[in-house]
């Protein structure tokens, strides 16, 4: 083997061992980012002792600006900005109503990731109808179709009846993405008390949608 290939071989095995230093580092050297929250207990499901929530609901707002505020350019900013952003949306809905003038104005947010956890909190913390039809309000602009899907899981949650003509129009539309159309007929479902369960989902909610046309 000529001396130049052993060079090359020899400077590629150095900057190998050295990426291979710098990975193991962030694994086993450098400190992993902690929020008291941390040590809250979880059950089997990975669900939270919502007990242990116990801060003022500003805590838990400052948490989630510093999740949004976050630039995650490194493993531990990530690490660190989703821990903030789970233990965030916890303890907001761990607050409850008191929680809903912050949420109303986060599902505004530029930031997809905030508007879905808006409407995650909305549906569980099941308020007065007029915060449904805030949430309704929004359906019709939503372009994210995960946020779309959250929405649309919120407004099943509440069994909110006026979203029924926005869910039909989801589900009879063919250009609509196919998940978001099983989960409008998933939630119509919830709010019109049918089941349609099973692999024809879909017909069984488009039928029941041209049995009841107004």
């Amino acid at each position: 083997m000529k001396r130049a290939n052993l060079r090359w071989l020899a400077l590629a095995a150095k900057r190998f061992a050295a990426w291979m230093f710098e990975e193991l580092k962030h694994v086993f050297v450098e400190p992993k980012p902690n929020l008291p929250e941390d040590e809250i207990p979880i059950d089997k499901s990975g669900r939270p002792d919502m007990s242990f929530y116990t801060e003022p609901l500003q805590h838990y707002i400052d948490l989630y600006g510093s999740f949004l505020d976050s630039s995650r350019t490194s493993r531990e900013q990530q690490r660190l900005a989703w821990k903030q952003r789970v233990h965030a949306t916890w303890g907001l809905l761990a607050k409850g109503q008191e929680a809903l003038p912050f949420l109303l104005i986060l599902v505004q947010n530029a930031n997809p990731a905030a508007r879905e956890d808006a409407s995650f909190l909305l549906g569980e913390l099941k308020s007065d109808s007029a915060i449904s039809e805030h949430l309704l309000a929004h359906l019709g602009n939503e372009k994210d179709l995960v946020v779309l899907s959250a929405m649309i899981d919120a407004l099943g949650k509440l069994r909110y009846r006026p979203a029924i003509p926005a869910l039909a129009r989801l589900i009879l539309d063919p250009e609509i993405d196919l998940d978001t159309r099983w989960n409008a007929a998933f939630s119509l479902g919830a709010i019109a008390g049918q089941d349609f369960s099973g692999p024809d989902k879909l017909q069984k909610a488009e039928s029941w949608i041209a049995a009841n046309k107004r």
